[in-house]
């Protein structure tokens, strides 16, 4: 959804006195994008190689590399998400309360 969209939901789920069901749907929301996020990139990437431990080392740096940077690649999808978010509720709280 857009900015604008997202807000004029928020904006008009508050104005009808339906703050507690917007917190608890943002919170169910994000909630699921962060199990959205663990199961289709960070699960995934999870070394095998470190179970056994004859594995090459080249081939384990690799995977733990992968895995970083997998967690890395999610951690940043969640700050973006977390940061749209907070710009919408900043400017909900500041339209509402002026």
């Amino acid at each position: 959804m857009s900015f604008e969209a997202c807000y004029r939901y928020g904006y008009n789920m508050v104005l009808n006195k339906q703050g507690r069901q917007l917190y608890d749907g943002v919170k169910e929301l994000v909630s699921e994008n962060i199990d959205r996020l663990a199961d289709t990139q960070v699960k995934p990437a999870i070394p095998t190689s470190s179970v056994s431990g004859d594995t090459d080392p080249a081939q384990k740096s690799q995977e733990v590399d992968r895995f970083l940077k997998a967690i890395r690649s999610s951690w940043d999808t969640h700050i973006s998400c977390m940061s749209k978010l907070r710009d919408i509720l900043k400017y909900m709280v500041r339209s509402l309360f002026p």
